[in-house]
């Protein structure tokens, strides 16, 4: 950095490679300093960033189309966390993409292998309830024909109710994601709903509706509450005994 100690030469601003500006009441010269973007897109040394940078915008990118996709179904059965715990996982799913170059690495595509699809398949959307510590009774189901099955189920034995609810449902969704296009759509089955202290029964649950694409398979369970008064269901307020897991990934 130089001093300008000429009083008839008061410049401002960038001239040739130097940058003039004035501090104290005093005017000073220094070379023209390269902005973080520049040197951020072009600086060599910072190619390993630009690589990281890429891959996180990825996978920040991936979690969240997974996310808006189930967001109709999940809404009312997550943590205050659950993103950021998928992201979490989407993160390791990126590293096992074997396909892209680096600095192109994507969780969808890591979801590909064997790998992926079982560290995806098993994840609560609410870790304060998860399926596994309300729901007491092995199930049946056929990715093929969308139909999943719960024999001889009886409230009062294979469900954890929450305490003041007086009952609950039982509900199956597929989502398809092409990894692509980024396209996605969901399915829903039928809702299985009863009272908590109902009787033994069969539980189906078949999807409803067909999707067009073909690409990856989650299928989810969710399992709700809900308080009967006069008449009327209404979903439980406090939705933290609610849970929804990822139960097949194809």
């Amino acid at each position: 950095m130089a001093e300008n100690t000429s009083s008839l030469v008061k410049l401002r601003g960038d001239v040739d490679g130097l940058t003039f500006y004035a501090k104290d009441g005093k005017q000073f010269v220094r070379r023209t300093r390269k902005s973080n973007k520049e040197k951020f897109d072009n600086d060599p040394s910072m190619v390993r960033v630009r690589e990281n940078a890429a891959e996180f915008k990825n996978v920040s990118q991936s979690a969240k189309r997974l996310w808006d996709t189930l967001r109709p179904f999940t809404a009312n059965n997550k943590d205050s966390k659950s993103y950021l715990r998928l992201r979490s996982i989407m993160n390791e799913l990126k590293k096992m993409d074997t396909t892209s170059l680096r600095g192109e690495r994507d969780a969808l595509n890591g979801l590909t292998e064997a790998a992926g699809k079982q560290l995806l398949k098993g994840f609560n959307f609410n870790s304060k309830s998860q399926l596994d510590s309300i729901l007491f009774k092995q199930f049946e189901l056929n990715t093929d024909s969308g139909k999943l099955m719960m024999e001889q189920f009886n409230p009062s034995i294979h469900l954890a109710s929450e305490p003041s609810s007086t009952h609950y449902s039982i509900t199956l969704c597929k989502a398809d994601i092409d990894i692509n296009s980024g396209k996605s759509e969901l399915a829903m089955s039928n809702v299985h709903q009863a009272a908590v202290n109902g009787s033994t029964e069969d539980v189906v649950l078949q999807l409803e509706t067909t999707t067009h694409i073909n690409g990856l398979q989650l299928f989810v369970l969710q399992i709700a509450f809900y308080q009967e008064m006069n008449g009327q269901l209404y979903p439980l307020k406090d939705k933290a005994h609610n849970a929804s897991k990822i139960i097949d990934v194809l």
